[in-house]
This record gives C-alpha cells, sequence and structure tokens, in this order.
C-alpha cells in the first residue's frame, strides 16, 4: 500500500511502501524499503527488502510509534537530505484518516544505514 519511489543519486532508486499483517488481535502497519532494480526481462526486483527504522518519529503528544502507514519519500539532493510525509498519529475519535501529517526528514546515509533518528519537520 502507499508506495512512494526516491532517487538517491549514485545509491539509485528506492521503493518504499506500507506493510501490513496481523498477529493475534493485533493488526501491525510499517514502511519496508529497497533498491528498485529491473532483470533483462524488465521485471521488478527488491533484493534488499528491509523495515523503515521509526527512531525519532513520535505521534501528537510526543509518544514514539509503533507503526507507519501512508508515506511519501523524496530526496534533496543539495543538502543530500530525505523527507517523508507520513500520518500524524492517534487518528481523530472514530476515524479512520489522519487528521493532520506530518514531515520528517532524515540524512541520506542515516536512512541507508538506519544510523541516525528521524526528525520532525513541520506538522500540516
Amino acid at each position: 500500500g502507499q508506495p512512494s519511489i526516491a532517487t538517491f543519486g549514485t545509491n539509485g532508486t528506492w521503493l518504499f511502501h506500507t506493510y501490513g499483517d496481523s498477529e493475534g488481535v493485533y493488526t501491525r502497519w510499517n514502511v519496508h524499503f529497497s533498491p528498485l532494480h529491473f532483470d533483462d526481462n524488465g521485471e521488478p526486483h527488491l533484493p534488499q527488502l528491509r523495515e523503515l527504522s521509526k527512531q525519532g518519529i513520535t505521534d501528537l503528544f510526543g509518544r514514539p510509534v509503533n507503526l507507519l502507514s501512508n508515506v511519501d519519500v523524496t530526496y534533496d539532493a543539495h543538502r543530500d537530505m530525505v523527507y517523508m510525509l507520513t500520518d500524524l498519529y492517534p487518528f481523530p475519535l472514530n476515524s479512520r484518516v489522519s487528521g493532520a501529517a506530518q514531515i520528517l526528514s532524515i540524512s541520506r546515509r542515516g536512512l541507508l544505514d538506519q544510523s541516525e533518528p528521524w526528525r520532525q519537520v513541520g506538522v500540516i
């Protein structure tokens, strides 16, 4: 769900998508990402699929989030920063739609190495 594609200069093109599953009574929503490669027949492959770190991402009340969904990702080559737009949790009471979105940033290297936390840039 909610796929997003970003190109990180010499690090190539990466695909981001929401992945959800259930375990018992719990539903888990997370974002997975991988370099996007194509074989000789033009078929896409995700060779290094992994879960996006949520370190540094908080909800409306400043609590660490335990899920992510509905992201869009872009890369600013001039700043060497990755920006992500995502739902701001929790959703309003009795709603399945977010009342706001947050803009987050991380360095390209920090994202690919998962070596630094996300920082909130703003809320819209």
